[in-house]
């Protein structure tokens, strides 16, 4: 989990660091932080889901999914198919396909 969680900050911190400051300032003082709350809340969804797929099952007594592929085939080799599925998940699902064929 700490692994993950230091991707996680690299990711978000390290390539957008720079710019930020710069981009803010070309947003204004109303959309800027508007912006940076979206964002926010973009990282804590994100940051959420991956949190409930590291264990299945239950949340807190439930099988522990060490790896990614774990992870995979504990979420997504379910017999039911889900009730609701963000537009989010059909992007990542589409791009990580349409990687794997080529």
């Amino acid at each position: 989990m700490w692994t993950a969680s230091a991707h996680i900050i690299t990711a978000v911190i390290g390539s957008g660091v720079l710019s930020l400051g710069w981009a803010i300032a070309q947003l204004g003082w109303v959309a800027g932080p508007a912006v940076m709350l979206l964002f926010s809340l973009v990282t804590y969804y994100t940051s959420s889901l991956l949190a409930d797929c590291y264990r299945s099952g239950d949340p807190c007594t439930g099988k522990r999914n060490y790896t990614y592929m774990d992870a995979v085939n504990a979420n997504l080799s379910t017999s039911s198919p889900p009730s609701f599925v963000p537009p989010s998940h059909h992007v990542s699902a589409f791009q990580v396909r349409s990687r794997s064929i080529s």
